[in-house]
């Protein structure tokens, strides 16, 4: 009863802006450009098909003729996942259309996930279709069955050089305020300087899923280094692996697992870090995908044991497609109790960030992260509790430079600018600093 008081919900808000949209004046444009997605389609002009029927969607979204071919021309480019979601809006609206439970069976085969293809096959078997429809579905069941895989691996790897303005974090003073007076800012920190930092990033992700089950396990595996050209003191090494159980049910995926990093300062044990997390997320409709995680971790500091610290988290994710744009809101919450309440501290994050294909294959993206640490003892040498405000503000552009035939790999240019501004109850944790970044990425 539930589904179906939401899904009614979801019609009338799709109605209610389409009608917003199309103001009664509209709909002979929106014919054309149904009728030219479709001529372009038949003349297997993919590309061109998808950029005229999203038009067509976005003046009238809940016309069942523009998702059904918005979705068959995403298929086609290999947008599977979009095509995914268009089926699933279509559903929606029409949820015994055995045409496109087919369509939606061939898009998630293409992205391996297997169950959900077989699921909406069976159905549309189910309802007792005519022998010539009946016997290709059970090819296409076969053809599953036969080209199974256990294990799935996918991952990237990135070359950057970043451009750093204030690699110290300097603040904009010559002398800080303590209980023993002023004293000047000494040492190589005291001094806003520019570096260029070079950097290797390699991501890899393994998921083994069981034979006809809804469980997988999957490993998830980061490292990173980067380089100063000239203050090789800040030369950083990351490692980080998390692996675990997987559970997906019809919209719903439920993942817990154990987690483990490694961070190394100048060649120097810095950090190390042991914990678990559990992550849930949901499908809420075609256009719409909400999750969120709780972790724990333990943490240990070799250059400093009163750091060692156990720390809490929490966050709230959530990603929405609007006319063309993905819109992606972020809320955490993370507790870390250290072994000198100095360095304890409650932290609260919010992100938000856009993102728009644009033509020749560019993406732009925009964000703004807001961070407020509390700490929860005075500071020895200041006698009073350190409270941070951090904002960062970001901008960028992705290029596709190519492409494999199966979109399944590809290369991209990604240019990046972050602004950095921290303000802080204690003036010494006050700075600013601009990063600019380039880099090359294979995605397999």
């Amino acid at each position: 009863m539930k589904k179906i008081i939401l899904k009614i919900i979801f019609v009338l808000l799709i109605t209610f802006f389409s009608l917003l949209n199309n103001n009664g004046i509209c709909s002979t444009t929106n014919k054309d450009l149904l009728k030219k997605g479709i001529d372009l389609f038949n003349l297997r002009q993919f590309d061109q098909a998808y950029n005229v029927l999203t038009k067509a969607f976005e003046k009238k979204p809940e016309s069942m003729s523009i998702n059904f071919y918005l979705g068959r021309a995403a298929f086609e480019t290999g947008n599977y996942e979009m095509s995914v979601m268009v089926f699933e809006r279509a559903l929606i609206l029409d949820p015994y259309n055995q045409r496109v439970k087919l369509e939606i069976a061939r898009a998630y085969q293409k992205l391996g996930v297997n169950n959900m293809a077989r699921r909406y096959c069976h159905e549309v078997l189910s309802t007792n279709p005519p022998a010539q429809v009946k016997d290709n579905i059970e090819k296409f069941l076969a053809l599953i069955d036969k080209s199974e895989q256990h294990h799935f691996y996918s991952g990237s790897i990135s070359i950057g050089i970043d451009s750093n303005d204030n690699i110290w974090a300097t603040p904009p003073i010559e002398t800080i305020q303590t209980i023993l007076g002023d004293i000047p800012l000494s040492g190589a920190s005291s001094t806003k300087e520019h570096d260029l930092i070079y950097n290797t990033t390699a991501t890899l992700n393994h998921q083994y899923t069981f034979f006809h089950s809804n469980y997988s396990w999957n490993t998830s595996s980061v490292f990173y280094k980067n380089i100063y050209d000239t203050i090789k003191e800040l030369n950083i090494l990351y490692l980080d692996i998390n692996t675990g159980p997987r559970l997906t049910f019809n919209k719903k995926t439920a993942l817990l697992q154990l987690t483990a990093n490694y961070l190394e300062l100048d060649k120097k044990k810095y950090e190390r870090a042991i914990g678990a997390k559990t992550t849930i997320a949901y499908l809420a409709n075609s256009n719409m995908i909400m999750g969120s995680t709780l972790a724990y971790e333990i943490k240990k500091f070799d250059t400093n044991p009163q750091k060692d610290a156990k720390n809490y988290s929490f966050s709230f994710d959530s990603s929405l497609l609007l006319k063309n744009h993905w819109i992606e809101l972020s809320l955490a919450i993370e507790k870390e109790d250290a072994k000198d309440n100095e360095y304890s501290y409650d932290r609260y994050t919010g992100r938000f960030s856009i993102n728009k294909q644009l033509p020749f294959r560019l993406t732009a993206f925009a964000s703004y992260e807001f961070q407020n640490s509390r700490y929860k003892a005075n500071a020895d040498l200041f006698d009073k509790r350190r409270n941070d405000y951090i904002h960062y503000a970001g901008c960028g552009l992705k290029k596709i430079l190519w492409e494999s035939l199966d979109k399944k790999n590809n290369i991209e240019l990604k240019l990046n600018y972050m602004h950095t501004k921290a303000l802080s109850n204690i003036k010494l944790y006050k700075y600013q600093k601009n990063l600019f970044q380039i880099s090359c990425i294979y995605n397999f």
